[in-house]
């Protein structure tokens, strides 16, 4: 009898040294999932962060260019108005020249 609960305490030791022994796997493995979930949740964010930066860059660069455009035509309408304004200037100082010497 004394062999009969010897052995069902080594039985029963074997067992739960198994059953630590899978409980320390099973944790294991869900450490790796987890840790490998949150590798691509980091590359998902930065992959989205990427996006969102270059579409803000083309944004940025797109109303530059559009505020340049605005600038460009505004500065060549007054530079039109300057070289019309010389040109009427010139010929009235032409036109009081030649008053004076004819």
């Amino acid at each position: 009898m004394i062999e009969e609960v010897v052995g069902s305490i080594l039985e029963a030791e074997d067992e739960a040294k198994r059953r630590v022994a899978q409980a320390e796997a099973q944790a294991a493995q869900k450490v790796m999932d987890a840790e490998a979930q949150a590798e691509k949740l980091v590359k998902e964010a930065q992959a989205a962060n990427k996006a969102e930066q270059s579409a803000a860059t083309k944004a940025a660069d797109l109303a530059a260019e559009s505020d340049a455009r605005a600038l460009l035509a505004e500065l060549k309408a007054q530079a039109d108005e300057e070289t019309m304004r010389y040109a009427k200037n010139r010929q009235a100082a032409v036109a009081a020249i030649l008053e004076k010497v004819l």
